[in-house]
């Protein structure tokens, strides 16, 4: 199970973030477009200044979950989730305040229950045994 025993060390906030931007390429798909991340700091900090960086398309976001991660190194955790939601990874391009072009890599095109799922089964072991169906946007066995 995911509870904090007493010698547990919190290795991290798994969170997912809806962008708030008007941008053509995001609005239409606001509600499947999601940026999952990974911090050890407060959620709330790591996202202060979300409208001033690429990362988060230079647009304000908004919390859609967040899944505290015990025992499991941190930057794997990020690692393997942006690896397993590759075939759904949104190529977005975006123009700064300069107007040079902007990419962030880590905008997928997965429901919440579909991203709450790949965490659960990392938890638990299984996510290996499963891969994302792009399409279907959503978590099969593995054939």
């Amino acid at each position: 199970s995911n509870v904090a025993a007493e010698n547990d060390i919190g290795t991290g906030t798994v969170y997912v973030l809806e962008s708030l931007s008007e941008h053509p390429s995001v609005l239409p798909n606001r509600k499947i477009l999601h940026k999952i991340g990974v911090t050890t700091r407060p959620v709330a900090t790591r996202i202060a200044n979300a409208e001033k960086e690429a990362t988060y398309l230079l647009a304000p976001v908004k919390v859609v979950a967040e899944f505290e991660v015990f025992n499991i190194k941190a930057r794997n955790i990020e690692k393997l989730l942006h690896a397993y939601f590759d075939p759904a990874r949104a190529e977005i391009s975006i123009k700064d305040r300069f107007g040079n072009q902007v990419q962030s890599r880590e905008w997928f095109f997965a429901p919440i229950n579909a991203i709450k799922e790949s965490v659960d089964r990392l938890i638990d072991g299984t996510l290996g045994e499963t891969l994302y169906d792009a399409k279907a946007g959503q978590i099969k066995p593995k054939p």
